[in-house]
């Protein structure tokens, strides 16, 4: 199928993009079919059970856009893109942030980051068969990078790969952390092909079909109660050798392919700001409104705690705009998002421990009033934003090391 034509002039680009999301909105399950609940709580994480309700309608959505060309604007019309500039992006999600259209939380895998590493490092095989299918919704993904002993040295996994005589690939062993493996069709795995000594060098990535015999996913209940990741147990699974994303033993710079390309995500995230970006869920705004429902808005401390997080969100959505257009070289870019990264983990700490502060007991327990237990998922779920996609610790030596000089 041949990607439609858009407009080239930027204003009758987004005159075209209101066109179609107004036209196309009406058909779709509205936010109170999929969602409910009058006091939703305040969630960096989607509830397992919410995110598996989300999925339909946001795959629904996801093939609308992209049959009207806008599911890939920046893509190669060769796979399904519609070969216009970065910035059109920009400007069609600066449209759609005024409508209330479906989350598209379940497909960030597949379009930040393994969309793009595919093609940048995939075979033309694998560009033909999966490009179109990640960006069009058909496929969702995951990562099944971390084991219960290689999680921050991601260099160490043990999940072993053997060739069969030049033949398929058979891996055993277990990941851990995983999240959307429940319902995901497709996961980019590292496994070892090499020696444990020869660390990343010996470690090639696979993309591998969730539902393969002998790959086994298992809830992981988290200390909120709800189940957002999951461990995989494989045993015997057979991947083709055409399933190998880049090299032989070149996992880790698919690896970090990846992990720049989540960053950034995350930096873009914050940019915008508004209905959709992370650093909505607990904006200066919305924490404002809790003090002020609390009677609360004038102590002393908490005002004052308060201006410091406006702050702290302020100029870290200025910083982050002016080295994402100031930071081109690769190091000082990678820098870049890992400042955004550890900027906004640092603002999300800040923001629960205010909120923490001015309900105390009340955020322990449902009262029944507003607010209160509403913020106790965000509380039990800030650390670990610290800890997902390179831990605070790596991030200070990402930027001290490439955006800095400094030495290791």
């Amino acid at each position: 199928m041949s990607t439609p034509q858009l407009p080239g002039d930027i204003e009758a680009f987004r005159a075209s993009a209101r066109a179609f999301i107004e036209t196309t909105l009406p058909a779709l399950p509205s936010k109170s079919e999929i969602d409910s609940d009058d006091r939703p709580s305040i969630s960096l994480f989607t509830e397992r059970a919410a995110e598996l309700a989300a999925v339909g309608a946001a795959r629904q959505w996801r093939a609308a856009k992209f049959d009207a060309g806008f599911g890939w604007l920046s893509g190669p019309v060769a796979y399904g893109g519609a070969g216009l500039p970065e910035e059109y992006e920009r400007h069609y999600a600066a449209v759609e942030l005024g409508y209330d259209v479906p989350p598209e939380d379940s497909f960030a895998t597949g379009l930040e980051g393994l969309g793009q590493t595919i093609l940048q490092h995939g075979s033309d095989h694998l560009k033909e068969l999966l490009l179109r299918r990640i960006f069009r919704g058909d496929l969702i993904t995951c990562l099944l990078f971390s084991e219960p002993g290689a999680g921050s040295d991601l260099a160490s996994v043990r999940t072993k790969a053997v060739r069969e005589g030049g033949g398929d690939w058979v891996v055993n062993g277990q990941k851990v952390w995983s999240s959307r493996t429940h319902y995901a069709d497709l996961g980019l795995l590292l496994a070892r092909t090499g020696t444990e000594d020869e660390r990343g060098r010996g470690i090639t990535a696979f993309l591998v079909d969730i539902d393969s015999p002998g790959l086994q996913v298992r809830p992981l209940v988290e200390m909120t109660g709800d189940a957002g990741f999951n461990e995989i147990f494989l045993d015997g699974v057979r991947i083709p050798d055409d399933r190998r994303l880049g090299d032989l033993g070149g996992g880790w710079a698919i690896y970090l392919a990846i992990m720049a390309a989540s960053r950034d995500a995350l930096a873009r995230s914050r940019r915008r700001g508004g209905r959709g970006g992370l650093a909505a869920v607990a904006s200066a705004e919305r924490v404002a409104g809790v003090l002020q429902r609390l009677g609360k808005q004038d102590v002393p401390t908490l005002r004052q705690d308060w201006a410091r997080l406006y702050i702290h969100y302020k100029v870290n959505q200025l910083t982050s705009e002016r080295l994402a257009a100031e930071w081109s070289e690769p190091n000082a870019a990678a820098a870049a998002r890992a400042m955004g990264k550890l900027a906004l983990s640092d603002a999300m700490s800040a923001a629960a421990q205010l909120v923490a502060q001015a309900l105390g007991p009340r955020i322990l327990a449902d009262t029944g009033e507003i607010d209160s237990f509403d913020w106790q998922p965000f509380l039990l779920q800030t650390p670990a934003f610290h800890i997902g996609g390179g831990t605070d610790q790596i991030m200070r030596n990402l930027i001290a090391e490439r955006g800095l000089g400094l030495p290791r």
